[in-house]
């Protein structure tokens, strides 16, 4: 069992100076992984010790990106977070952890004595023949213990359990399963047709088939021909599909990933062995499926009727034909199926397009901030700097408005904390008031067009030095306050 933690890092030492993603890492976690690094080593036992920590693993990624893949980087120094930490080793190339981040560099994960920091990931190797409910039932016990021993910073906490492959992929398996199943369906059409055209092909060489069979050609014999060229077919087809997936890959990964969709490990889609096995095999079990229909057609020629009857007789005969329209049936059934299900697929999408988010976000640009960990340690200067580049912004020509915000609506990120309001009860053990929040500036209404339906926005002089204000959605006012005016309430969080 091991544990983790994200962190952001300012790296100096690299060139410009650049924030980094990094992950603060316990010391079982590469054994637990059956990882090492391929240049310098991991971190030693002593280097989990306070004062010690200043040691740092670098991906292949970053290695390669900002220090040109300089062997001798090993035993140098890297500034980071204005500390000096000593590189120690590099990562394989293709090592990604946790695998729905992009972390850059590792560094040891001290254990902490304060209860109140915060939340802590944690990842296991399970036993034979343990699964998940027996791992959450164990987790529950242990959870209730804490609680019962640490009151104040374990209350109503507990922890989830669930796979590895489902925490990178489970939000995602819904799309990829239909998206399966679309290419499936094209593949069947594609089959039907192919086989179709086999079929008529088989048609027209039926007296040859037949002659063959006057010569003492058994039925294996009749079937093995077709089979092996729709087999041949479907394997010359497949190196075909790899040479456009490798142009598709690069097609299509790179927008993605300009666009920062949270699709997991996706600069990690590649053609490598596994994908090439895989071609193969299905290739060949595709020219299988396609090429039963002609081979069975084959196998049941009749030696009297073909010999007697021309070419033309033979090629029009009932059977083929009927088999062929079961064929054309079959393909324009999977294809209403396959254009029904893509219609309705555009329709959702483009209503979901129309819903309104309570935001505006026409003409709305957005960069991303990240502050010198160190340099920006108070409060004050923080707030200094967010209201120097507020002020600037709002005089930029062509700028309506501006204002900042830690969590960008709509970009997946968000913050939940537990509140209780004055004069109304506390709610019953285990089920505390727990909601959404954000910390937004002054004009952040009015920059993404939010309608207030009462009170006022933030301004200026909400600062430290002035008392707590905060608002709140219409949805949070109708089911604690719903017969009462919600301005002037009081609230609390985390005992403020």
């Amino acid at each position: 069992m091991a544990a983790y933690r994200a962190q952001s890092y300012d790296l100096i030492g690299g060139g410009q100076p650049e924030q980094i993603r990094g992950v603060r890492v316990t010391e079982d976690l590469l054994p637990l992984l059956d990882e090492k690094p391929v240049l310098g080593r991991a971190f030693l036992p002593e280097e989990y010790l306070r004062g010690k920590e200043h040691v740092v693993l670098l991906s292949d990624g970053l290695w390669r990106r900002l220090f040109a893949s300089d062997p001798g980087l090993v035993g140098r120094t890297l500034k980071l977070n204005d500390e000096l930490y000593t590189v120690v080793g590099v990562m394989p190339q293709g090592f990604q952890f946790p695998p729905n981040e992009q972390a850059s560099l590792y560094t040891p994960l001290v254990s902490d004595t304060n209860r109140s920091h915060g939340w802590l990931w944690t990842i296991g190797r399970l036993k034979p023949g343990i699964g998940l409910r027996e791992a959450q039932s164990e987790m529950d016990g242990i959870s209730l213990r804490l609680e019962r021993q640490y009151p104040q910073s374990n209350k109503s906490e507990g922890a989830s359990v669930l796979s590895l492959q489902e925490s990178v992929v489970g939000h995602m398996r819904p799309a990829f399963l239909v998206f399966v199943c679309a290419v499936g369906l094209v593949l069947l059409i594609a089959c039907a047709n192919v086989a179709n055209l086999m079929l008529s092909r088989n048609a027209t060489c039926e007296r040859e088939l037949a002659v063959r069979a006057a010569l003492g050609a058994g039925r294996g014999r009749l079937v093995t021909q077709p089979l092996t060229e729709s087999a041949l077919l479907g394997l010359l087809g497949g190196p075909l599909g790899l040479a456009l997936a490798f142009w598709g890959v690069d097609a299509l990964v790179a927008p993605l990933m300009r666009r920062h969709l949270p699709i997991p490990r996706l600069d990690n889609i590649q053609i490598d062995g596994w994908v090439l096995g895989f071609t193969l095999l299905v290739s060949f079990l595709t020219g299988i499926l396609f090429g039963l229909a002609p081979a069975l057609s084959a196998s049941r020629v009749g030696l009297n009727e073909s010999l007697k009857e021309g070419i033309r007789t033979a090629a029009g005969g009932l059977r083929p034909a009927r088999l062929r329209n079961y064929l054309v049936v079959s393909e324009v059934g999977l294809a209403l199926v396959l254009l029904a299900s893509a219609g309705l697929m555009i329709k959702s999408f483009l209503l979901l397009t129309d819903v309104h988010t309570g935001v505006d976000v026409h003409n709305v640009l957005v960069a991303d901030v990240s502050l010198h960990a160190a340099r920006y340690a108070q409060p004050h200067v923080r707030a200094d700097f967010l209201q120097q580049v507020d002020q600037r912004l709002r005089t930029l020509p062509g700028v309506e408005s501006a204002s900042w915000v830690t969590d960008v609506p709509l970009s997946g990120d968000s913050d939940a904390l537990r509140f209780s309001i004055a004069g109304q009860p506390d709610p019953e053990p285990g089920k505390p008031r727990q909601g959404s929040f954000n910390v937004v500036g002054p004009g952040y209404l009015r920059t993404l067009r939010i309608p207030l339906l009462r009170g006022r926005d933030f301004s200026d002089h909400d600062n430290e030095a002035g008392p707590g204000v905060v608002l709140i959605n219409e949805a949070m006012a109708r089911r604690f306050w719903s017969h009462a005016d919600p301005l002037g309430q009081k609230i609390s969080t985390d005992g403020k």
